[in-house]
């Protein structure tokens, strides 16, 4: 939408920087029309990080289990 605004000031600069923002969503990459939310950036970072993902997966899921462990041993 931003390239056919009526308003020449709030279109792109350049046709490099929509081929730019083209290319970028294109790539699952963020674009300069919008910002984007949190949860976006989150799952983007967690894309592009699978193993810290996992990482931190597995340590949750050992606090967890330790958790129970430690309470049935106290009880």
């Amino acid at each position: 939408m931003k390239a056919l605004n009526k308003k020449i000031t709030d279109r792109h600069r350049s046709a490099l920087d929509l081929a730019r923002d083209v290319e970028d969503y294109l790539a699952d990459e963020p674009v300069s029309v919008y910002e984007e939310p949190w949860y976006d950036k989150l799952r983007r970072w967690a894309k592009r990080h699978p193993t810290a993902v996992a990482a931190g997966d597995a340590s949750f899921v050992a606090v967890i289990l330790g958790s129970f462990a430690w309470n049935w041993v106290e009880s």
